[in-house]
């Protein structure tokens, strides 16, 4: 935002002056505040590959930002307050995004063991985006090359006993068909997968 005008003379009971403010967005900043403004939905996911440069250092204030001038860029941007996040929350689901299969008899599935889940959730496959030097179908363990695969061992401890303990609770373990990087299904795909997601959750 920028400062258009300043009147000093304009006070409340607290004596706290009032400026007015415009805002200054370029790209797809402006369509999303013109949505939030017009109440109307705004259908762009960006990446902060996607973003202008310099994105991750306006929001250096209140963001985790990783590699910022590489290819696999990562920005962590907080949108809860710490007490909502300390607050507390039981697991409704556990989901393995499946960006890669072109079919599926449903966008959600679910598994009916802990043997079964945890096979597909360390095989980590995935078809990569471009975002990451990766390039066609990986595998990484447990999907996250960041910290799971430094410290297998021990990560495996972990994985028995949260998997174990979800099936153990009846807590949904499943897959998320998204066909994200699926040729032809990269906007329609997520829209599907969301759109089933939100029925389950509706029963």
């Amino acid at each position: 935002y920028i400062l258009e005008e300043c009147n000093p003379r304009l006070l409340d009971e607290k004596e706290v002056y009032y400026r007015k403010y415009t805002p200054q967005t370029t790209g797809y900043e402006h369509e999303m505040f013109m949505a939030i403004c017009q109440d109307e939905p705004f259908h762009y996911y960006p990446f902060l590959s996607d973003m202008t440069g310099g994105y991750a250092y306006r929001e250096m204030d209140r963001a985790i930002f990783m590699n910022p001038d590489k290819t696999n860029s990562r920005l962590v941007i907080p949108v809860a307050t710490y007490p909502q996040i300390m607050e507390g929350y039981s697991v409704d689901m556990v989901l393995y995004a499946n960006n890669y299969d072109p079919e599926c008899e449903d966008a959600v599935e679910f598994y009916k063991s802990a043997e079964e889940a945890k096979k597909i959730f360390i095989r980590g496959a995935r078809r990569a985006k471009g975002t990451t030097q990766e390039v066609g179908m990986t595998e990484t363990f447990f999907a996250n090359p960041f910290g799971p695969v430094q410290r297998e061992d021990k990560t495996r401890v972990i994985i028995d006993k949260v998997f174990d303990k979800l099936f153990e609770d009846g807590t949904p373990v499943g897959v998320l068909h998204t066909r994200l990087a699926v040729p032809g299904m990269e906007h329609e795909g997520p829209a599907l997968a969301a759109k089933r997601l939100f029925e389950i959750i509706g029963d």
